[in-house]
């Protein structure tokens, strides 16, 4: 997993909102490893067009990560597998997520969020587990999720 600055391919790390996407306002602008996750989730979206492009880091507060370059608030879900996060664990945080609603980042209008799913760091049994739990919620708003995987990665 890219856990430090000097992992991430420059594909993303020479992006210039890189560092923006990737520092986290609720724990005081710092770069952690979820950070440099998160913002390689948010370019790779963008990169195999799953999202607008021009991603923007949210402010801190909001239970949102990034707003798409049109504004919808998105929280990243990027757990790897033997992480703090059981599958189970994971699919609760992602219906809990697909529940909320947030300012639109451009309109201020008030969007339901979606959630990118960057499964690129999940095991297959893993992988497979959080869907099945996902699927059990039942939630309508599971058509808000977006999966990304970073090509080339397991």
């Amino acid at each position: 997993a890219y856990n430090s600055l000097d992992k991430v391919p420059s594909i993303y790390k020479d992006d210039p909102r890189f560092l923006g996407l990737a520092s986290d306002p609720d724990r005081g602008n710092k770069i952690t490893s979820t950070g440099i996750r998160e913002g390689i989730t948010a370019l790779e979206a963008e990169r195999q067009k799953l999202i607008p492009p021009g991603s923007t880091r949210a402010p801190g507060g909001l239970n949102i990560d990034i707003y798409m370059g049109n504004g919808v608030p998105v929280d990243i879900k990027a757990a790897p597998s033997n992480g703090y996060l059981s599958p189970d664990k994971l699919a609760a945080s992602i219906n809990d997520a697909i529940n909320l609603t947030r300012p639109n980042g451009i309109s201020g209008d008030l969007q339901n969020v979606r959630v990118l799913f960057d499964t690129t760091y999940l095991n297959k049994s893993d992988y497979e587990q959080t869907w099945s739990s996902i699927k059990r919620y039942e939630n309508p708003n599971q058509k808000n999720i977006i999966e990304v995987k970073i090509n080339g990665k397991k």
